[in-house]
């Protein structure tokens, strides 16, 4: 990885240096030729000033103060009006030989009185010059012309000397690039290299892998962050199904085991003894159906987080179950009173989760009521917006603060309950449902004794946890 994010890196300053420097190179060399051109111009109309008296006059042979720009590699070739050589700062004999410039076209042109400027290559000195020819004239006469020649070659060196600066200062660029880009990658993937091996270790069950959140650029840290929570959320549920299996192996050895022994004695009873047998083995089966029945109930809620929510009379779904539970509660001898409290207690649930609910509370109130005593279910609610209390009061002996808030733990039963009496799961599965609506369960001291078991619910003006 840190090798291809080098690699976009230099691509990415290739492209810039491109489309920087190439226009560049070119406008570089057009302007030196338009530069020279200017230059080859100037100076032949200041050799015209200095030439054109000479010229008015028919002299056939003028000697220019050229200066130092004789030196140069450019050359003067200085005309009459009929097109002979009056000075050639090349070849001085042309004089004597009165060499005809006029087939020349600039010069034909200059002559004519046009200012020619341009490009030719040259058979006699076999290279490419640049020209620039001008008409000596005065009073509207032309006397002659002078042209100057530079050879592009010297231009042209110029312009490759230039570009290949250009071409030194891009490089230079782009080896300045690797370093900063390998620091830079590397800054990047170091700690995206090692959220990678730690997430290897993850998958192969190595739980206690973390990440480093403090390292590498914003998004990496909030990755890392990311992967740290969800390997914090895997260790916890993972722990929790250890222990659930646990526990679940445990809670469903016995009644298998009391169910195995009742079978096994069958052959060797009396009939009413096996009468007697069966019924026991009902009984332990009916108590590992429930066990399995809870079971898969959490199993079904475990690690949801959203539900679709619906509105629930809470009322009437109260007066529904009381009236379910009202024969149970004749047979123990416990009076179930009638739900009170007239509230609007329209509260938004899950689907069939608010009779699951009341069905754990109340089977609990009344299991462990003693006889002709009452369990009562009331409706609260302090305001239009507020929250929906279902509260249900038993008269039993009551729990502690430490035993009411570990009979949320699963398979813990309370103290005094016989053994092989329910699965120790009906408040758990009673709490993930109403915290699945962004409510709770909890259990208090009833006012008059007891246990006070508390139903929290919001009202559909609520925007509880979870509501959807």
């Amino acid at each position: 990885m840190t090798r291809r994010v080098v690699l976009s890196y230099l691509g990415v300053a290739l492209f810039i240096l491109v489309i920087l420097e190439i226009p560049l190179a070119v406008r570089y060399a057009d302007d030196a030729a338009y530069r020279l051109s200017v230059a080859l111009e100037r100076d032949a109309v200041v050799v015209a000033d200095l030439v054109s008296d000479a010229l008015r006059e028919g002299a056939v042979r003028v000697t220019p103060d050229l200066g130092d720009y004789a030196t140069t590699d450019a050359r003067v070739v200085i005309v009459d009006a009929t097109g002979d050589t009056v000075y050639d700062s090349d070849d001085p004999g042309a004089v004597e030989l009165g060499r005809d410039f006029s087939s020349r076209p600039e010069v034909a042109e200059a002559l004519g009185g046009v200012r020619t400027t341009g490009t030719r290559f040259s058979v006699t000195l076999d290279q490419e010059l640049r020209y620039v020819a001008v008409p000596v004239a005065s009073g509207g006469v032309i006397h002659g012309a002078v042209r100057i020649t530079y050879p592009t070659d010297a231009l042209r060196a110029q312009v490759r000397r230039t570009w290949l600066l250009f071409g030194a200062t891009g490089l230079a660029v782009l080896l300045a690039v690797v370093p900063v880009g390998l620091a830079v990658a590397r800054w990047v993937t170091r700690p995206t290299t090692a959220l990678t091996e730690r997430v290897g270790r993850l998958a192969e069950g190595e739980l206690t892998a973390r990440a480093d959140p403090d390292r590498g650029p914003p998004e990496v840290r909030e990755l890392a962050a990311g992967f740290n929570a969800m390997a914090d959320r895997l260790g916890t549920l993972l722990a929790d199904q250890r222990a659930f299996a646990a526990d679940a192996s445990h809670q469903l050895r016995s009644p298998l085991t009391a169910l195995r022994l009742e079978i096994e004695q069958l052959p060797d009873m009396g009939e009413g003894e096996r009468d007697e047998a069966v019924d026991r083995a009902v009984r332990e089966i009916e108590r590992l159906t429930g066990i399995v029945t809870a079971l898969l109930t959490l199993a079904r809620h475990d690690g949801v987080e959203d539900v679709e929510l619906l509105d629930v009379d809470a009322s009437a779904v109260a007066t529904e179950r009381v009236e379910a539970w009202r024969p149970l509660a004749a047979r123990e001898d416990v009076r179930l009173a009638a739900p009170e409290g007239d509230v609007d207690a329209v509260v938004r649930c899950g689907d069939g989760f608010l009779e699951q609910i009341l069905d754990v509370v109340l089977s609990n109130a009344i299991t462990v009521s003693p006889e002709r005593s009452t369990v009562r279910v009331t409706l609260r609610a302090d305001g239009p917006d507020a929250e929906v209390l279902l509260l249900v009061d038993d008269e039993g002996p009551g729990l502690d603060a430490e035993a009411r808030e570990r009979a949320f733990e699963r398979f813990w039963r309370g103290p005094g309950r016989p053994r092989g009496s329910g699965s120790g799961l009906g408040l758990p599965i009673a709490r993930r449902l109403a915290r699945l609506a962004g409510g709770d369960v909890t259990l208090d001291a009833a006012p008059g004794g007891g246990t006070r078991a508390v139903v929290t619910l919001h009202r559909p003006a609520s925007a509880g946890p979870g509501s959807g």
